[in-house]
């Protein structure tokens, strides 16, 4: 475990942000604590992670069928959560919807 109690099979902090990169590419071949960089292996970090993606699926998917069976009420509550988000956040969710835009399309 790390000094903030996670677990990182070894790594350092910096190899995490950093991509895992070799020592070599940073000269001195010293993490910013002093721990040195291992070389990159491959821990599938990539993979998906199935705690995130299932229930995020099965929310998507209860809201459109919801909206695909019932059009006419579906109808009225979207355009009621959209009438309370800008009523009540005004500003705030423009913006937020702007820097969303521009997150993404950077």
């Amino acid at each position: 475990m790390d000094q903030g109690g996670h677990l990182n099979s070894g790594r350092t902090r910096g190899d995490v942000r950093a991509g895992c990169h070799s020592a070599d590419q940073f000269g001195a071949g010293h993490g910013p604590q002093g721990e040195e960089f291992i070389k990159h292996q491959d821990i599938g970090d990539d993979r998906l992670d199935l705690r995130v993606f299932v229930p995020s699926i099965l929310a998507l998917a209860g809201v459109i069928v919801a909206l695909i069976l019932f059009p006419e009420s579906g109808s009225a509550m979207v355009q009621s959560a959209f009438a309370f988000a800008t009523g009540k956040f005004g500003w705030f969710y423009l913006v937020v919807g702007l820097a969303t835009v521009v997150f993404l399309g950077v």
